[in-house]
């Protein structure tokens, strides 16, 4: 089963934004939503889902988010040293550029060669030189429903 990582601006775009996403990524989204294609979400993402997301929606409703997310996953991945080790590589080589919750989605992407959805320019860059997976859409080309 295909596996995806989302960055956290895609999840929130799909879970709370009033905005319309590009075929390809609405096909995958259809796939993961009907359990056909596999959404891995780990820890960081979830908590960087939380505190983006409570002062605009708030903590019920965030958490019924998060919830919904993890009904859709046949597995929560647990981080291991490794992940924690390669997440860590990846922020020393991009010091100013990642936050720690980029770092460990590339590294996981990286170790279970899943596809990163992001909008990112610096997720995409460096997962091309890490030469893992990524689906990169500008966020200024996501439009807003009427």
């Amino acid at each position: 089963m295909t596996e995806y990582l989302f960055d956290t601006n895609v999840l929130s775009v799909l879970l709370y934004g009033n905005i319309s996403i590009p075929q390809k990524w609405s096909q995958i989204w259809n796939r993961i939503r009907n359990k056909q294609s596999h959404l891995i979400l780990i820890a960081p993402v979830v908590s960087e889902i939380y505190y983006k997301n409570v002062p605009k929606f708030g903590e019920k409703k965030v958490k019924d988010k998060i919830l919904w997310l993890k009904s859709l996953n046949q597995e929560l991945p647990s981080l291991d040293y490794d992940d924690a080790i390669k997440a860590g590589a990846i922020k020393i080589r991009n010091p100013n550029n990642l936050s720690l919750v980029d770092c460990f989605i590339l590294a996981v992407a990286g170790r279970r060669n899943s596809l990163i959805l992001t909008t990112d320019t610096l997720i995409r860059d460096v997962a091309k030189n890490m030469k893992v997976n990524v689906s990169y859409i500008p966020f200024e080309c996501l439009s807003k429903n009427s």
